[in-house]
This record gives C-alpha cells, sequence and structure tokens, in this order.
C-alpha cells in the first residue's frame, strides 16, 4: 500500500498491514427498528425533516457485536 510505504520512508520504519475481516453482519432488530423510526418521527424535532431507511452496504461496524448479544438497532 502507498500509504504504508511513504510512511516506512518519512519515519524510517517498516510498516505491515494484515487485514482480517472478521466483523459480523450488523442485523437490526425489526422490532426496535419501528420504534425508532416512529420515535423520531413523532417528537416533532425541526431539526429532523425525514425519516429514511438506509440501503444495505459492506461497511463494518463495532456495534454489531453487541447485537448479536441482545436486540439492538443502530441509527
Amino acid at each position: 500500500m502507498k500509504y504504508f510505504e511513504n510512511m516506512d520512508k518519512t519515519f524510517d520504519v517498516q510498516c505491515e498491514l494484515t487485514y482480517v475481516p472478521d466483523y459480523p453482519p450488523l442485523y437490526n432488530d425489526p422490532e426496535l427498528t419501528e420504534f425508532v423510526k416512529n420515535s423520531l418521527e413523532s417528537i416533532n424535532d425541526k431539526e429532523i425533516k425525514k425519516v429514511v431507511e438506509f440501503p444495505v452496504f459492506s461497511g463494518s461496524e463495532d456495534f454489531s457485536y453487541y447485537a448479536e448479544k441482545i436486540p439492538g438497532c443502530l441509527f
């Protein structure tokens, strides 16, 4: 990776990146998700213009570890 090559030269060190794809998928509990959505829509906060569902994506998130243990909703 170019970034690490530049760090090697700049700081006179050797860098190695080891990537381990170990994050579980994030699963939002449907009941909690509906509760959060309804709550946000009903509080009449002028800063909240609308509540929309975010499309599925392949990002990783630490919250997924919590949601494996107890029902959760990341919003």
